[in-house]
């Protein structure tokens, strides 16, 4: 199915959950907006990235592109925030995209 169809299909309310057995379900409300939303802005030729809110380290180092050792020390020095949960050590991925972009303007600039 194109992104444009879906896109009107769930504008016009047509879409629907559908289980494996083929019993349909209307979708939630909030379900609803989200994939009007997310579809809207597909439909524009843009991108979405869906990530987690807590990233572990290697997640985090992932998507940074850079080793878990050196990540920790990042958060060891204090630049990007954690929190324990645990012994383990996790970040919120909006505190790591931060980063991110900082440390990306850094080079750029």
């Amino acid at each position: 199915m194109e992104i444009g169809t879906l896109y009107e299909n769930i504008q016009k309310g047509k879409a629907k959950l559908v289980g494996h057995d083929g019993e349909t379900r209307a979708l939630p409300g909030s379900l609803h907006s989200f994939l009007e939303e997310v579809s809207g802005i597909l439909n524009d030729g843009k991108s979405v990235h869906i990530v987690q809110s807590q990233l572990t380290t290697v997640q985090a180092a992932t998507m940074l592109g850079v080793s878990r050792q050196f990540l920790v020390n990042l958060l060891e020095k204090g630049e990007i925030p954690f929190h324990l949960v645990g012994t383990h050590r996790r970040m919120y991925s909006e505190d790591v995209l931060q980063y991110k972009m900082k440390r990306d303007n850094r080079v750029i600039a």
